[in-house]
This record gives structure tokens, C-alpha cells and sequence, in this order.
């Protein structure tokens, strides 16, 4: 499962990486749950969804077409 926003993606690497939140904060992630996010996030295609997702739009270069930033054809001729 991707993560829904820049923070929970940033916490939940982190977590998958060995950080270990104060007690104080309430934060209860197991290291396998972080893992997993972390996995799909690292995924291009889920990566860009998440990232469209928190952010409301689009991202560069994932527009139809492609253009010179997405790898595609018809970028600048």
C-alpha cells in the first residue's frame, strides 16, 4: 500500500530504516507495516499516484503525451 501524503511516506521510510520514535509521541508503527509502504512507495508508477494524490494535481511529465520530461515521444519537435 502507497502512502497517502509526503509526511506519512517520510515517517514511514524512516521507520522502515530503523528510526525509533520518543515514546511521549504516541507513534506505534510496526517495522514490518513501515516496510511495506516504504517497498511501494519506492515503485515509480505508485510513487507519482501517491504524490498526484497528495497533492491535488498532476505531476510533471505525467500529463498525456509524455513531453520531454516523461520519456515519451513528441517532446520538442
Amino acid at each position: 500500500m502507497p502512502s497517502t501524503s509526503k509526511k506519512q511516506a517520510r515517517t514511514m521510510a524512516a521507520v522502515a530504516h530503523g528510526w525509533k520514535p520518543p515514546a511521549s509521541s504516541g507513534i506505534k508503527i510496526p517495522v514490518s507495516v513501515a516496510k511495506e509502504f516504504n517497498a511501494a512507495d519506492a515503485h515509480p508508477r505508485l510513487a507519482s499516484r501517491a504524490l498526484r494524490k497528495s497533492t491535488g494535481g498532476t505531476t510533471f511529465g505525467t500529463a498525456i503525451g509524455g513531453g520531454a520530461a516523461g520519456g515519451g515521444a513528441g517532446g520538442g519537435s
